[in-house]
């Protein structure tokens, strides 16, 4: 869980909005309304035998050409037992046929460019979701089975529906918890007077399942531009996580440093992060919990050093409190280099 909750970090650092997810798994995909296919056999959405990876694109996005390393070697594991990938893009024509030519030489997959964004929209209008790049996978029924940023468990999903490990039904609860989610943070960063009512509903929607507790910590602390900004609720998702089964000490115990960190409490968001780093199995995790480390305190010493610089000015510095109303958090610090 620790290894999704780092690429959740990385991945919100690349986007000015919150992630905002609706019920969509289940459902069965759109098919692909492309204007030509640049690149590879064209691809049919379709109930068969096959898996589909589709990605949306564009050839100016460096975090879209970071994207196709992802399916480059997804195209290598798993093209030759039955998953074919599919990026779409509404770049113009000519466009596309220059970044074939010289930046996307090396893609492996198949690549379209999408009719009049046919297929963009009717992809994403159901999740409400503008940002690129994002990926679907969509299963042997034709249904959509995963959807979300390619850095942020693609492959993992991918590996795990091959091997039969994939819990569809529990994904579907969780796309239905993230559209709460979602309602959540809109009520929060417009300052509903129903924000705490809907808060309370979401925990209990969250009950039982640790990762699901922690995003929703996370979210709180970090996403961007909220009125009401409930750490309170924050650790308390956090305490029912950690209750839930101790081998996710680490995973909570990060969470914790996080939410700490956010909410004003420095040091003690550094010593619980620390704690998390020495619990950390995983190069992976250690690399990552101390990538955030390292961000933190460069932030609280930029922070400190402003606060110093203009304290004859303005006064003794006022920190962040757990008053939820106009409440801005950190900002900057969510995000994990290196992962």
């Amino acid at each position: 869980m620790l290894k999704i909750i780092l690429q959740f970090l990385a991945v919100v650092s690349l986007y000015a909005a919150p992630l905002l997810q609706a019920q969509l798994i289940g459902d069965p995909a759109p098919p692909l309304a492309v204007i030509r296919w640049f690149k590879g056999p064209p691809v049919e959405i379709k109930p068969g035998t096959n898996l589909y990876v589709v990605e949306f694109w564009t050839t100016a996005d460096t975090n879209s050409h970071a994207a196709t390393g992802i399916l480059n070697e997804i195209q290598k594991r798993f093209g030759a037992r039955g998953v074919a990938v599919a990026a779409v893009t509404d770049d113009k024509p000519e466009k596309i046929t220059d970044f074939m030519g010289s930046g996307g030489r090396d893609i492996s997959f198949a690549v379209a460019g999408d009719d009049g964004r046919k297929t963009i929209s009717t992809y994403f209008k159901p999740i409400g979701h503008v940002g690129i790049p994002y990926a679907f996978i969509v299963g042997t029924n034709g249904n959509v089975w995963w959807h979300g940023p390619p850095q942020a468990g693609l492959t993992e999903s991918l590996d795990a529906i091959m091997s039969g490990r994939y819990d569809l039904a529990r994904m579907q609860k969780m796309d239905l918890v993230h559209h709460q989610m979602a309602q959540y943070l809109q009520l929060a960063h417009q300052g509903s007077d129903r924000v705490n009512s809907a808060g309370r509903n979401l925990l209990a929607a969250c009950t039982n399942d640790a990762t699901l507790l922690c995003d929703l910590a996370i979210r709180i602390a970090i996403a961007p531009k909220l009125a009401i900004r409930d750490f309170a609720l924050a650790r308390e998702a956090l305490n029912q996580a950690g209750n839930l089964d101790k081998t996710n000490f680490t995973e909570v115990t990060f969470c914790r440093g996080l939410v700490a960190f956010e909410s004003g409490k420095t040091e003690e968001g550094l010593a619980l992060g620390r704690q998390a780093l020495a619990s950390a199995q995983s190069p992976a995790e250690k690399k990552g919990i101390q990538a955030w480390i390292t961000a933190v305190q460069a932030r609280s010493s930029s922070t400190n050093s402003a606060e110093s610089n203009s304290s004859h000015t303005v006064g003794a510095s006022t920190n962040q409190t757990d008053s939820a109303h106009g409440s801005e958090g950190r900002g900057g610090a969510g995000a994990v280099p290196g992962t």
